[in-house]
């Protein structure tokens, strides 16, 4: 299993944080390798995911609903050859500003071949974190 951590932290209050991480409309908007992403953040709820080029498109199961604190969700792909945890939270990190964390455990025998790719994908996931940052405090370009 291989796990990734990114985080950033963001002005706004938890409140308007989760807001971002909820408006999942808005993936494609700051997500590049998500086309859409479509759900609700409910537990067992479904989201579907349409991913951009030719890795066509995914499910997502929620599996964690904490609102202003906590989000994650289990998807996969390949037979069950290839599994991903997504979890994200969110934390106090001063008086007027929270640390966003995002989590992702990627486990199966796919996971093993696709590796490198995942470990590179650390940049997808900072630059997915720095538009909901820009988002969440009006700053978006």
């Amino acid at each position: 299993m291989s796990t990734y951590s990114h985080s950033i932290e963001i002005n706004p209050n938890a409140e308007t944080v989760w807001g971002q991480l909820t408006d999942f409309g808005s993936y494609g908007d700051r997500h590049p390798l998500f086309a859409s992403f479509e759900g609700e953040a409910a537990i067992g709820s479904d989201l579907k995911v349409q991913l951009r080029g030719p890795r066509g498109r995914g499910s997502e199961t929620s599996r964690t609903v904490e609102p202003n604190a906590k989000l994650g969700w289990d998807g996969g792909g390949m037979m069950g050859l290839f599994k991903v945890k997504s979890d994200f939270s969110i934390e106090p990190a001063g008086d007027s500003s929270v640390k966003l964390t995002w989590v992702q455990q990627f486990a199966g025998p796919m996971s093993i071949l696709l590796g490198p790719m995942l470990k590179k994908d650390g940049s997808v996931r900072d630059e997915t974190l720095q538009k909901l940052k820009e988002r969440a405090e009006g700053t978006e370009s």
